[in-house]
């Protein structure tokens, strides 16, 4: 099984680095290999190449059903069916980003649970500390860290706003966060 992923004459030098890598490594049995093909998606779409991000993530986001031993493929997957969700809600494709949310939402997936007992500012915080925290870090490493964090504000706008009170009603300003994160992303990878 093969993950899709377009040739762009568009695409920078570190995309086509990226693009190259997914495309040898992806496997829907490993966990890294999905990590890595959700880090490029997300690139994809912090570079408004939001077609390109979807004809990837349907090709694979799906693909590594839950296994109970293999609960980090399952997260990563579901990270990707989530971006997925995303992008077809811009799209307009409203029933198909329900069908995915609903998929996700369940108790099968509940990353970073730990997140329960900070509060929404202290959330918001980590976001930019787990980046401020890497000295002697590299580019790539750096923005391994956004793109983790963007799918993590991304679960919170479709999971934790309606599962924890101290997140409902806060859609916005997590809309503003992961717009800061893409922009940031955006700068490097374009």
């Amino acid at each position: 099984m093969s993950i899709e992923i377009i040739e762009n004459k568009e695409d920078s030098t570190l995309i086509k680095r990226k693009k190259t890598f997914v495309a040898k490594k992806y496997s829907p049995t490993r966990s890294k290999s999905i990590e890595d093909a959700n880090e490029l998606a997300v690139y994809l779409f912090a570079m408004n190449r939001f077609d390109e991000a979807l004809v990837m993530l349907k090709s694979y986001s799906e693909m590594s059903p839950f296994v109970e031993p293999r609960y980090e493929r399952w997260e990563a997957s579901c990270f990707a069916m989530l971006l997925q969700a995303h992008i077809e809600k811009l799209h307009g494709n409203i029933g198909e980003n329900q069908r995915l949310i609903n998929k996700v939402c369940s108790d099968l997936f509940n990353p970073s649970h730990w997140v329960e007992g900070f509060s929404f500012e202290e959330f918001l915080a980590s976001i930019e500390e787990g980046i401020n925290n890497l000295d002697g870090a590299t580019k790539n490493e750096k923005l391994k860290v956004r793109a983790e964090g963007f799918l993590l504000l991304i679960n919170a706008y479709y999971s934790w706003c309606n599962k924890w009170s101290h997140f409902s009603d806060r859609e916005m300003e997590i809309e503003k966060a992961m717009v800061n994160e893409l922009n940031k992303i955006s700068e490097v990878v374009s």
